[in-house]
C-alpha cells in the first residue's frame, strides 16, 4: 500500500515550509520598512494617561493604555504634558506604582483637572517659543525646487544663524515649529534661530512619491532654508539636526553648494546610515537576524531604497566645521554606534556626548542642564560678530 508521502520527501517539504517562512518574514519585514521607516507618521493624538490627582506642585497619573512610546511616564527626567486646552512640564518622580506616577508638576499653560487625558512628550515648553521662552518670532517662507515651505525666526543680533532640522514624528500637527531648548540658548548669546518644516511636513509641499528619503532628496529644501538665512544677511551658519534631521544635515554637507557657509553642526540622536538603524530598531523589536539581509534586498527591489547612499560614514570626508553630536546609551531606534564612528572618524572635530539612560531623542530630558551647557560652551566657541 503507498504512503501518502514517503519518508524521502519529508526533507524536501519542511525545506519548502521553511523557505515559505523565510520569505514570508522577510516580505513582512520590508513592509514595514515601508510603513515605519518611508511613509510619513501620522502624528498622534493618542492621550494614554489620566489624571488621578492633581496639586499646584505634583500630579499623580494612571496608565489606561501602554505602548512602546508611552512607557517615559515611569523614566525619570524633563517631560511635557500635553492635552488640548492646556501644557505643563511633569519633572521629577515622586512615586512610582505599576500603573500610576507621581510627579513634579509646573503648569505652563491652561488648567489640569482630575480626569483629564493627558500624554507625556519630549517636548518640554509649548510649541509657540513665544510662549514657552518669551522669544519674538517671525513667520518666513524659503523656495526649494519643490515649492514654498514656512519657517519661523527668532531673531539675533550675530551675523551666524542656527537652523533648526526636525527629525521624523517630531513635527506638530499644525506646523513645524517646535520650542527647542537650543533656541534660547542660542538666543541668549544672540544668535538668530531659525526653525524650518521641509517636504511631507503636513504645512508644508508633500514630496512626488509621499515618502522620506533620509536627507537624500530632503536637503534641497534645507538648501533653499539656508539660502533664504545667507540672503536675508547670515554671513555663516550653524546647522541642528535631530534624527532624522540629522542625515538631512549630513547630506546637506556632502551635496550643497552652500556648504561651505556652514560654521558648525550639532546632531541630536542622528540617522547616519540607514541600514545600520534599521538592522539595530529590528533586533531590538525581535526580528530573527535570519530575515535582514532579504529583507533590506527586497525593500531595494520594492521601493528602490539606495543603502549606500543612506550610509553617511562611508566619507566623512565633507565635514569642514565642529561638530557636536548628543546620542544616548539607551537608545533603541538609532544606534548609539554610528555616532561612535562618526566621532572616531573625525576625531579633529567631532565631539560625542553620550547620555546614560537617554532613549532616543531624549537626552536633553534626562540631564536638561549639563546638554544646555554644553551647547553653550560649543556655541560660544563659534561666536563672530
Amino acid at each position: 500500500m503507498d504512503t501518502p508521502l514517503t519518508y524521502a520527501a519529508w526533507p524536501a517539504l519542511i525545506g519548502a515550509i521553511l523557505a515559505a517562512v523565510w520569505l514570508a518574514g522577510a516580505w513582512h519585514l520590508s513592509n514595514r520598512i515601508r510603513r515605519r521607516v518611508l511613509e510619513p507618521a501620522a502624528r498622534g493624538g493618542a492621550r494614554p494617561l489620566e489624571v488621578l490627582e492633581v496639586y499646584s506642585d505634583r500630579v499623580t497619573l494612571g496608565v489606561l493604555r501602554e505602548t512602546g512610546r508611552s512607557r517615559r511616564w515611569r523614566q525619570e527626567g524633563l517631560w511635557g504634558l500635553r492635552w488640548p486646552e492646556g501644557y505643563a512640564q511633569a519633572g521629577r518622580i515622586l512615586n512610582l506604582r505599576s500603573r500610576q506616577v507621581t510627579r513634579d508638576l509646573r503648569l505652563l499653560h491652561g488648567d489640569l483637572a482630575l480626569g483629564t487625558r493627558v500624554r507625556l512628550t519630549s517636548f518640554a515648553f509649548p510649541d509657540d517659543p513665544g510662549d514657552a521662552f518669551g522669544l519674538p518670532v517671525r513667520p518666513l517662507r524659503f523656495h526649494s525646487p519643490l515649492g514654498r515651505f514656512p519657517a519661523w525666526l527668532v531673531p539675533g543680533s550675530r551675523s551666524t544663524w542656527v537652523i533648526l532640522v526636525h527629525g521624523k514624528r517630531a513635527a506638530p500637527p499644525s506646523a513645524a515649529l517646535r520650542s527647542y531648548p537650543l533656541l534660547k540658548v542660542a538666543a541668549d548669546l544672540g544668535f538668530p534661530g531659525l526653525v524650518i518644516s521641509y517636504r511631507n511636513d503636513l504645512e508644508a509641499e508633500p514630496a512626488p512619491d509621499g515618502l522620506h528619503w533620509y536627507g537624500l532628496t530632503e536637503w534641497e529644501d534645507l538648501e533653499g532654508a539656508a539660502r533664504l538665512a545667507l540672503e536675508s544677511g547670515a554671513g555663516s551658519l550653524i546647522l541642528a539636526g535631530y534624527s532624522m534631521g540629522g542625515c538631512m544635515v549630513m547630506s546637506f554637507l556632502r551635496r550643497s553648494n552652500l556648504a561651505r557657509s556652514v560654521r558648525g553642526v550639532i546632531l541630536d540622536s542622528p540617522v547616519l546610515d540607514l541600514e545600520a538603524t534599521l538592522k539595530f530598531a529590528a533586533r531590538n523589536q525581535g526580528y530573527p537576524r535570519l530575515f535582514y539581509h532579504p529583507a533590506k534586498t527586497l525593500a531595494r527591489a520594492r521601493f528602490g531604497i539606495p543603502w549606500r547612499k543612506l550610509n553617511y560614514l562611508r566619507d566623512t570626508g565633507h565635514l569642514h566645521a565642529p561638530t557636536l553630536v548628543f546620542h544616548g546609551d539607551a537608545d533603541t531606534l538609532v544606534p548609539l554606534r554610528t555616532s561612535r564612528l562618526l566621532a572616531r572618524s573625525r576625531p579633529d572635530l567631532v565631539r560625542c556626548v553620550e547620555v546614560p539612560g537617554a532613549t532616543h531623542g531624549r537626552a536633553w530630558n534626562l540631564d536638561p542642564h549639563r546638554y544646555e551647557e554644553i551647547t553653550r560652551k560649543f556655541l560660544e566657541s563659534l561666536a563672530s560678530g
